[in-house]
């Protein structure tokens, strides 16, 4: 997945999407730039990334936006889950399979946060985990276990997904079962700490 320029067109249509919505003094066309990026498991919709370069640094907000019927419905992801979950209910929303659903948990963990619970994030690369260089050989070895064992089940009867996988959740590293439904809400079900993360940095 990488990051397309809208054409100057294109972004003048958003723009007036952004200005009827009451954010018209936040961007105009010549500060602004967008991107687009297709998402696995939506079918029309995609996610933008809008641009002011008339402020330092730069201010930048993200959008979940239809690709068809002239590209009018943008919706804000203002870090909670609500934008999200009213995309997965939209015609042309949400269109999970077992090959995209770990996709659908990073953009979700990476836009939003669980109601009422803390920041979560799916473990796609140990090496970005804080102080991973301080960590012992044991521990980097169970994380990389954990990794590579992450498994994906379906029930159909409650059409409901089951990841397990290695989350970042309540500021520790835990081995969770995540459970993603066919409309795409989540929640955490279990979890379990994999090790004590508050490792020293050596002098």
């Amino acid at each position: 997945m990488t990051w397309q320029a809208l054409e100057k067109d294109q972004l003048q249509k958003m723009l007036d999407v952004v200005a009827s919505k009451g954010m018209s003094g936040l961007f105009s066309m010549g500060s602004s730039q967008a991107n687009r990026m297709s998402l696995p498991f939506y079918r029309d919709f995609a996610l933008y990334e809008l641009k002011n370069f008339a402020t330092l640094p730069v201010f930048s907000m993200r959008y979940l936006g239809r690709t068809h019927k002239g590209g009018k419905d943008f919706f804000y992801l203002d870090s909670s889950a609500d934008p999200i979950y009213q995309v997965n209910k939209m015609d042309g929303g949400l269109m999970l399979d077992q090959g995209n659903v770990m996709e659908y948990l990073s953009f979700f963990f990476s836009h939003s946060s669980i109601a009422g619970e803390d920041e979560a994030a799916i473990l796609r690369d140990p090496e970005t985990i804080p102080y991973y260089e301080y960590l012992s050989d044991q521990q980097k070895q169970r994380i990389e276990l954990e990794k590579t064992n992450a498994q994906i089940d379906y029930d159909a009867a409650r059409r409901v997904y089951s990841v397990h996988a290695p989350l970042y959740y309540g500021g520790s590293l835990v081995k969770a079962v995540i459970e993603i439904t066919d409309s795409g809400e989540i929640s955490v079900k279990d979890h379990q700490m994999l090790f004590d993360m508050n490792v020293k940095k050596q002098a």
